[in-house]
C-alpha cells in the first residue's frame, strides 16, 4: 500500500486530502480484513424485535423440519422441536433465498414449493439436495389473481395428500393487508402437484 498527498479541496477550508492507493489483491476476501472492520450492515443479535414474515419448512430434499423468521434482510432458522437457532444463523436473506428483497411481506411452504411473498412479487423456491434453490418469480395477478397488498400467510391445513388430484390435503390463507381492506382473506387449495383454485 502506498499513500499519496495531494492539493485537493473537498470542502471550504480544506486544503489537502490524503489519497490511499490499496492493492485489490490485498482486500479481496474477508480473510484479508483485520479486527478494525465494520460492516456496513451488522449481524443482526440473536434476538428479533419484530418479524417481517415466517414459514414452517416441511423437511425434505436433504432440509430437516424447520423454522424461518425473516425481518430486516436476514433470515433466523431454528429447529422447531428443540427451539434452537441453527449453526450460522442469523444470514442474510439474499444467502439462502437467491434473488430474494430485503423486505419480505409473507412467506409459506406448501410442502412442494416455497413462496416469498414481497409487494407484487411472488419469490418461488424448491429445496433440493440440501439445500433452498430459486426456482421462479411470478407477480401475485399472475400466480394467484389478486391485486391487493398481501401482509401474511400461513397453512390452515396440511395432511398428506391421497392423490395428485387431492384438493383438501394442502390449504394456505392469505391476509390482505388492513389498511387497504378490513377483514379480509383468500384461501389457496393445493394439489399434490400444484395449485387448484382460490377462495375469498
Amino acid at each position: 500500500s502506498s499513500g499519496i498527498n495531494a492539493e485537493w479541496p473537498l470542502r471550504p477550508g480544506t486544503q489537502e486530502t490524503a489519497l490511499l492507493s490499496i492493492n485489490y489483491e490485498d482486500i479481496r476476501g474477508q480473510h484479508h480484513l483485520d479486527d478494525s472492520y465494520i460492516p456496513r450492515l451488522p449481524t443482526p443479535t440473536d434476538c428479533l424485535n419484530s418479524i417481517e414474515a415466517a414459514f414452517y419448512l416441511y423437511g425434505r430434499g436433504g432440509l430437516e423440519n424447520s423454522v424461518y423468521l425473516m425481518a430486516h434482510g436476514y433470515v433466523w432458522v431454528f429447529n422447531p422441536d428443540t427451539k434452537e437457532m441453527l449453526p450460522g444463523y442469523p444470514k442474510r436473506l439474499g444467502l439462502v433465498f437467491y434473488g430474494a428483497p430485503a423486505q419480505i411481506d409473507a412467506a409459506f411452504d406448501t410442502g412442494a414449493l416455497i413462496h416469498l411473498i414481497a409487494g407484487k412479487r411472488v419469490i418461488i423456491y424448491k429445496v433440493t439436495d440440501g439445500a433452498i434453490s430459486y426456482n421462479i418469480e411470478k407477480t401475485l395477478q399472475d400466480h394467484f389473481r389478486i391485486t391487493d397488498k398481501i401482509k401474511a400467510a400461513f397453512n390452515n391445513k396440511k395432511v398428506e395428500c391421497s392423490g395428485n388430484s387431492d384438493t383438501n390435503c394442502i390449504k394456505t390463507t392469505l391476509v390482505v393487508d388492513a389498511e387497504t381492506e378490513d377483514s379480509k382473506y383468500y384461501e389457496v387449495s393445493w394439489k399434490q402437484k400444484g395449485k387448484n383454485g382460490l377462495q375469498h
